[in-house]
């Protein structure tokens, strides 16, 4: 084994990772079917910073779930503010979203 050439990984558009999002949290639905929830899932998606294991993550966590309190309580929840007194193991440049999964 030896080692090739590393590439720097760019963060996806709001966009694309809103497809990815919307990918894993309308599954056997249109999104286009359920604005209420799109508006939230599109701020939550902005609050991922284009980080697809995050935006894979929430989608996962809301999937087939159409309550919009859910989805607003995921928006509005102080988990996006997590700091390292909560989490003193995890770096502080992980964004808060996948501190938690990994908490």
């Amino acid at each position: 084994m030896k080692t090739g050439q590393s590439y720097p990984l760019q963060t996806l558009s709001n966009d694309d990772c809103w497809e990815l999002f919307a990918k894993h949290a309308f599954v056997g639905t249109n999104p286009g079917k359920h604005p209420d929830l799109m508006a939230i899932g599109k701020a939550i998606v902005k609050r991922c910073d284009g980080l697809p294991l995050a935006a894979k993550s929430l989608g996962g966590l809301l999937r087939c779930n159409l309550d919009a309190a859910k989805w607003n309580k995921i928006l509005h929840s102080n988990f996006w503010d997590l700091s390292t007194d909560i989490l003193p193991h995890l770096s502080t440049d992980i964004l808060p979203a996948l501190k938690l999964s990994y908490y």
